[in-house]
């Protein structure tokens, strides 16, 4: 069916691929337990009268986005762009369409 050369690519294919299902399977196992942990406790973390009891200032501060995550989100979003417009051009190449410079 396959040549020697043959099964030992495939079963070296097969181990790689069991590898990194193992790995995904460890994380994925791991993430669930703790959101099942932050999840089951969190009635008595952060509880409805908790936020109630605040002032504005200290739910603004809890909830407000810092001034590091908006300029990252900010510059993502740019570096995003542009590689979406190089996407759309590389496509139009591909194509055969002609460029807009």
């Amino acid at each position: 069916m396959f040549s020697p050369g043959e099964e030992f690519i495939l079963c070296d294919v097969i181990l790689t691929f069991f590898q990194v299902a193992i790995c995904k399977y460890v994380d994925d196992v791991s993430v669930l337990a703790v959101e099942h942990m932050l999840v089951q406790k969190l009635p008595t973390l952060f509880s409805s009268d908790t936020v109630c009891d605040m002032d504005e200032k200290a739910i603004t501060d809890l909830a407000e986005e810092s001034k590091e995550s908006v300029s990252e989100r900010v510059r993502v979003a740019e570096k995003l762009k542009v590689l979406e417009e190089g996407m759309a051009q590389l496509t139009r190449l591909n194509r055969g369409t002609p460029v807009a410079s």
